[in-house]
């Protein structure tokens, strides 16, 4: 059995249902999307559907958007980001509180920031980890974070840019994850301008 892929983007800070613009073809409508224990119900049940053989990823935009969410830095969402059991998360908006409170929320969830294009400017080093390999339904699966490729290019100056300014990122093709040549595993690339990409 191949692992089912979960990907959830975009929730910008908002832990209960809300009403969200949607097109069906050219016609807009709106209708009720997101909220976290609609979320934590679904991905029970496509685990208990798929006997846990499931890998769950957070594309980012994710801490930023709501008030409580900007109030609290982020805060408010780390329980209910741990609860979802996520495998991994990359990012976009989440960078606005600036790269010491990034680290701060990273290292409280149970899951890895990965972000395989941003780096320290002043050293040139990846200021995160680029992957991540998760063994599920016998099935290794080397996972790769792309960090969205604008954040430190449009970000509004007086919000955002200037305290995410150590940071730059690069084009990034799925490809340059240091996997073995010939080994048994699939990689698969994540982004939050994407979905993710198979290799």
């Amino acid at each position: 059995m191949e692992p089912t892929i979960l990907q959830i983007s975009d929730t910008h800070g908002y832990l209960e249902p809300h009403r969200e613009l949607f097109w069906e073809g050219e016609r807009a409508e709106c209708r009720s999307a997101g909220g976290y224990a609609r979320l934590s119900s679904i991905f029970k049940q496509v685990r208990q559907e798929q006997n846990g053989a499931v890998i769950a990823l957070d594309n980012g935009d994710t801490l930023h958007g709501t008030f409580h969410a900007v109030q609290s830095q982020g805060q408010s969402f780390i329980d209910p980001l741990n609860l979802l059991g996520l495998d991994a998360w990359t990012v976009h908006w989440d960078f606005a509180y600036g790269p010491a409170r990034v680290r701060q929320l990273a290292a409280q969830l149970k899951h890895p920031l990965l972000a395989s294009n941003c780096y320290r400017k002043s050293t040139g080093e990846l200021e995160y980890s680029p992957f991540t390999v998760i063994e599920r339904a016998g099935a290794r699966v080397g996972v790769v974070g792309i960090a969205s490729t604008i954040i430190d290019k449009t970000m509004p100056e007086n919000f955002s840019r200037a305290r995410a300014s150590p940071w730059e990122t690069r084009s990034c093709p799925a490809t340059s994850a240091p996997f073995e040549s010939g080994s048994k595993l699939t990689s698969l690339s994540f982004s939050h301008t994407s979905d993710f990409r198979r290799t």
